[in-house]
């Protein structure tokens, strides 16, 4: 059953998990949350734990289970474990909590879980549901609960920092002290609009908005990793990463580089091996709140030998077809790669050789993106390779399909493999760049709008603007809503007004 989280029902019903891992370990943990704790302690145990001095109804200690024989499932086997339930409301999940700590064997682990679930309204749970109910209980804001999937699914320092900073806080009170200033000059910008009639209404200065959105601003930028500063300078480029395209004989490669490229610099053809020496191109990626990265896009020779052992290096890979100079061209090209374009051409088998060097170069830091060419053709083979596997991105050189997917995902790639915007996680840095877009061209506007000055105009335009960037902030923060806008503008009024 998938977990619908919106759902009360839902949240009523008591779930059940290994929140240790499937793999064997020294100690797993099996965790149920619900109101059904009680009853599982009641049908699945025969020896419960103790209760815990000076904590009503916490028990925590040495328990016993009962599982059922293989074959005999009239008789019962007791398994000693370790066990800590955790009455409501001051747990994880602000529910009834129980945890079983047990050897991590995983066929222990699958035994033990069918007890507990054949317990009476107890069910599997979904993924991140006891996160879920954490945070529908107010034990954690959303921005905590993400930080949780983004420390488990960390593979850098980078990504890790990035989460850790979200986990302890220092991220939410950042974003939120940035809504709060927003917030504020919006409040003040349209004080001025709808009360300008009134003379003890405190509105904002023209030149006194624009310093404090231009602090605001580079706040912002110091914190994703682009240039800020003086209005009118150009952001920064991230420094040049190298972006190899890598796959099988006419895999679309070289389709794909011309795509990308938006020119045709490289020759296609239907002949396997046409492409035999290193084309690199300049690629400059754009994106929201003046991301710029300087790419430099590489296309190499393709995989020829199959007879390859798995973890050979990408010279044993290029056969001879392409020749020993081109095979030396493409090892050199992918051992070079800031970012892997790992291609696979709709209907092809997925190459274990393609699988092997992909996670050779993932250990070495490389980033690699796995995309699927020739998607146009998706669905007609009937091969059973002809859809994109889990992570493989669908697109196709000659019509455009998937391209403007392909270079967000790009850019994304390019711009954490220049080790910018660190502090941040994805989601998190796409909502600031967009509030930062936002500000950005407000401050822009202050010199065409502004009359004999350089600041900005407190009018519908600078409120809009402010709005539009608050809005952005509120998908990390909550958003802010007219009528707490409307009370910051009374507080402006002097008392007895």
């Amino acid at each position: 059953m998938s977990a619908g989280y919106t759902s009360l029902t839902d949240v009523a019903e008591t779930i059940a998990a290994v929140a240790s891992g499937a793999r064997s370990s020294h100690t797993a943990i099996i965790r149920i949350s619900g109101l059904a704790c009680a009853s599982v302690l009641e049908s699945c145990f025969v020896q419960r734990p103790a209760p815990v001095p000076h904590r009503p109804g916490r028990l925590l200690g040495d328990a016993v289970l009962a599982l059922p024989a293989a074959g005999e499932p009239a008789r019962r086997l007791p398994v000693s474990v370790r066990a800590i339930f955790m009455p409501a409301p001051r747990t994880f999940t602000g529910q009834d909590t129980l945890e079983i700590l047990l050897p991590g064997n995983p066929h222990l682990l699958s035994r033990v879980m069918a007890v507990v679930l054949a317990a009476p309204g107890v069910r599997a749970a979904g993924p991140g549901e006891f996160a879920a109910r954490a945070y529908l209980a107010g034990k954690m804001t959303l921005q905590e609960a993400e930080s949780i999937a983004a420390v488990i699914a960390a593979q850098s320092q980078t990504q890790l920092r990035a989460a850790r900073r979200v986990m302890d806080g220092r991220a939410g009170t950042e974003f939120a002290r940035w809504a709060e200033e927003l917030a504020t000059l919006l409040a003040l910008v349209e004080a001025g609009i709808d009360f300008a009639d009134q003379d003890d209404v405190v509105a904002i200065a023209p030149e006194a908005l624009r310093a404090r959105v231009a602090e605001l601003e580079m706040q912002m930028c110091e914190r994703v990793g682009i240039g800020g500063g003086r209005i009118g300078s150009t952001a920064r480029y991230a420094s040049c990463v190298r972006v190899v395209l890598l796959g099988e004989p006419n895999a679309g490669k070289s389709t794909l580089f011309n795509r990308l490229l938006g020119r045709q610099r490289s020759i296609v053809s239907d002949i396997a091996g046409t492409t035999r020496d290193v084309i690199a191109e300049p690629l400059e990626l754009t994106g929201a709140g003046g991301r710029r990265v300087s790419a430099e896009l590489v296309d190499v020779a393709g995989l020829m030998d199959e007879r390859a052992a798995v973890g050979g290096t990408a010279g044993d890979m290029v056969g001879d077809f392409a020749g020993p100079e081109a095979a030396e061209a493409a090892r050199d090209a992918v051992q070079t790669a800031d970012v892997l374009l790992l291609v696979r051409a709709c209907g092809a088998v997925p190459s274990p050789q393609l699988a092997s060097l992909a996670e050779q170069l993932r250990q070495h830091g490389t980033i690699v993106l796995g995309i699927m060419t020739k998607a146009d053709q998706a669905g007609l083979l009937g091969s059973g390779h002809d859809h994109a596997a889990a992570g493989e991105l669908p697109v196709c050189g000659l019509d455009g399909f998937g391209i403007e997917p392909l270079r967000a995902a790009l850019l994304d790639a390019t711009w954490r493999a220049t080790g910018h915007g660190d502090g941040l996680l994805p989601r998190h840095q796409e909502a600031v760049l967009e509030s930062l877009d936002t500000l950005r061209g407000l401050l822009h506007a202050s010199r065409s709008r502004g009359k004999g000055h350089d600041g900005i105009r407190p009018d519908e335009f600078a409120a809009a603007s402010l709005r539009a960037a608050l809005d952005a902030l509120g998908e990390l923060t909550g958003k802010v809503h007219r009528d707490e806008i409307i009370g910051r503008i009374f507080a402006t009024f002097c008392i007895g007004k």
